[in-house]
């Protein structure tokens, strides 16, 4: 992201968690004292923590909460394994946007089984829960799996205000209670391992500033971001134990993540946890020659200056992605494809300023998204044609 001109992207660190055991101090111990909200308990995520909830807190009163026209129950293995454990599953239907609504359900709940924990999982714009991995199955371009640059226009807006609505409403009703449940709030994962669902990560983003402002002040909450590969209610184990408000649920392959890095394409939200290959430097033609860059592209003939050019792109480009040759860079291909994201993109254009000693904005490797139409771009920038 750009904060006040500096670029800042975000890294993973790794939480130091309980595995496997149920911490003492864990706020959801609570619950199973109380009843637990789960709202959006149609989709994969609720029903997941649901039956963490179930297995690990003890919790034996659950309010399956659905939007009108959708069925929250649970499917019949898992009512049946409740019911073994005692468990009593009550349902609702209600408008999660409508705070009176909320409230009045709320406020109708057994005096001897108060509302104790809330589970809330972000909704799509198709107006369900998010299930992981969903984007990557519809496609990139699909309704449900579309990027920032290809999103219908408002569609991301739209979605922030809907889950807005949603939130509020949900704060107006827990505010009127004497004391305020356990918090959780769920997402799916966008773009954690590549390109990935805008409203997805926007909603995510608007769930993590929730939880921050309820911890901030005092009352217990935590944002999770959940990927595609975690999955049962184990992967939720100890996660009061890192201390912090908004967290990513994730069961990563370790090896292919190392692959990744290896060959320069490691998302750089994992460079924190996975070692990162020193890069090689490409050697530049006419490097260290003394002469300016400019001084040496003027001495050169038509076909020469070209050459010098696309060979400066390409080098250049090899080297913001981790390649030790140019050798493997199509000057033909868009730098998308390539591998290039938003951090290398900045770092190519960096390195271009540096040699040229040109001043071309952030957005240049992309306005000009190939290294061939990159370097006709320097050429009319150095050259004036």
């Amino acid at each position: 992201m750009l904060r006040r001109s500096a670029v800042r992207v975000p890294r993973l660190a790794r939480a130091d968690l309980t595995t496997g055991t149920t911490n003492p101090a864990d706020p959801l111990d609570t619950a199973a004292g109380g009843t637990a909200l789960i709202s959006g308990a149609a989709g994969q995520l609720s029903a997941s923590f649901a039956q963490h909830l179930v297995t690990r807190h003890g919790v034996r009163d659950l309010l399956l909460l659905g939007q009108p026209g959708e069925d929250p129950g649970v499917d019949g293995a898992t009512a049946a394994a409740w019911t073994e454990l005692g468990v009593r599953v009550s349902t609702a239907t209600c408008d999660p946007a409508d705070p009176r609504a909320l409230t009045a359900l709320l406020r109708g709940l057994p005096a001897d089984r108060p509302l104790r924990a809330v589970v809330h999982t972000a909704a799509h714009p198709d107006g369900t829960d998010r299930t992981p991995g969903q984007a990557e199955e519809t496609g990139a371009g699909a309704a449900g799996g579309a990027t920032v640059a290809g999103s219908a226009p408002g569609r991301i807006g739209a979605a922030l205000h809907a889950e807005a609505l949603r939130i509020r409403a949900l704060r107006e009703a827990t505010d009127a209670l004497a004391e305020p449940p356990v918090l959780v709030l769920l997402s799916a994962a966008a773009g954690a391992e590549g390109p990935g669902d805008a409203v997805d990560a926007a909603a995510g983003a608007l769930l993590d500033s929730w939880a921050r402002e309820r911890r901030s002040a005092g009352a217990p909450a935590v944002a999770l971001r959940v990927t595609p590969e975690a999955t049962g209610p184990q992967v939720y184990d100890g996660l009061w134990d890192a201390g912090e408000a908004a967290l990513l649920v994730a069961e990563p392959d370790v090896e292919a993540l190392g692959a990744r890095a290896a060959s320069g394409a490691l998302p750089a939200l994992w460079r924190g946890l996975v070692r990162v290959p020193a890069r090689r430097t490409v050697q530049r033609a006419g490097d260290g020659q003394g002469a300016t860059f400019k001084q040496r592209l003027v001495a050169l003939d038509g076909p020469g200056r070209e050459r010098l050019l696309l060979e400066l792109v390409l080098d250049h480009a090899a080297t913001a992605l981790g390649h030790g040759s140019a050798g493997v860079i199509d000057a033909d291909r868009k730098f998308r494809e390539l591998g290039f994201d938003s951090l290398s993109a900045l770092a190519l254009r960096n390195s271009l300023n540096d040699v040229t000693a040109l001043r071309m904005p952030p957005g240049v490797v992309f306005d000009h998204p190939t290294s061939a139409e990159l370097a006709a771009h320097l050429a009319h920038r150095l050259l004036g044609r």
